[in-house]
């Protein structure tokens, strides 16, 4: 298998403006408390899918930067996601 190849300079922005919102917390504590979220307020939820970004912004009390864009994927019985980071490498690459 080969290495992931290097970042575009776009992408590298876009990886630093991600990494400064989850400054202080990792990236499974903020899906863990979005997840949360998610189950036990329907009204999140529903803002969670149709409009991402302002959901995270808003529970988060922080304004996103404008290279975040977000996209929520709901799984399925038999219908399973996979994300490949480009951001936070280190958590998934550690003994």
């Amino acid at each position: 298998m080969s290495a992931p190849a290097a970042l575009s300079p776009q992408d590298q922005e876009h990886a630093q403006a991600w990494n400064r919102l989850l400054e202080g917390t990792s990236r499974q504590e903020l899906e863990k408390r979005l997840i949360r979220k998610f189950y036990a307020d329907p009204a999140f939820a529903h803002a969670l899918i149709s409009e991402p970004e302002k959901a995270i912004a808003a529970e988060l009390g922080v304004e996103l930067p404008s290279l975040v864009k977000v996209e929520v994927l709901r799984e399925t019985p038999g219908n399973y996601k996979l994300v490949i980071p480009t951001v936070g490498l280190a958590a998934y690459l550690a003994p």
